[in-house]
């Protein structure tokens, strides 16, 4: 008689019976938003343009300009942390979660690849400057004092 598998099964035959991977359940979500950010429209400059498109531009502009300017005049300003999430979205999205784990005792030609990836991030980081936004930030908290003050 032969042995079993842990689920109880004759080694050789498969718990699944029909012998492949189970079927992903369909992300509804997901589907109804790919078939609306494929649309086109025309935006307000008179470009025709697709809503993803015009999504990845407001993305784009929070996190180079701290601020999105949306098709109806409306103009989003970010604070530092609105600005920093968006920045982490971006890199999330682009290259996935952080790892974890990481291998901090690095020397020589691999301590060199481990750090181009942080000295691009941190050019980045660098050629976008948020001391406007900041100081910008500051004040309208000064006035909401004051305001709240009076």
């Amino acid at each position: 008689m032969p042995s079993s598998t842990r689920k109880g099964l004759p080694p050789g035959i498969s718990g699944n019976p029909s012998g492949g991977k189970q079927k992903r359940k369909e992300r509804v979500l997901t589907k109804v938003l790919q078939e609306f950010g494929d649309k086109d429209f025309v935006n307000a400059k008179g470009n025709p343009t697709t809503y993803v498109k015009e999504t990845a531009r407001l993305v784009w502009q929070l996190a180079t300009e701290g601020k999105a300017e949306f098709q109806n005049g409306l103009v989003l300003k970010a604070g530092v942390r609105d600005w920093k999430d968006t920045v982490n979205f971006i890199f999330n999205q682009c290259d996935g979660p952080a790892r974890l784990e990481q291998d901090i005792n690095l020397s020589g030609a691999d301590s060199a690849l481990a750090q181009a990836p942080i000295e691009h991030l941190m050019a980045l980081v660098k050629s976008v400057d948020v001391t406007k936004y900041l100081q910008q930030e500051e004040a309208e908290d000064d006035q909401d004092f004051a305001g709240a003050e009076a």
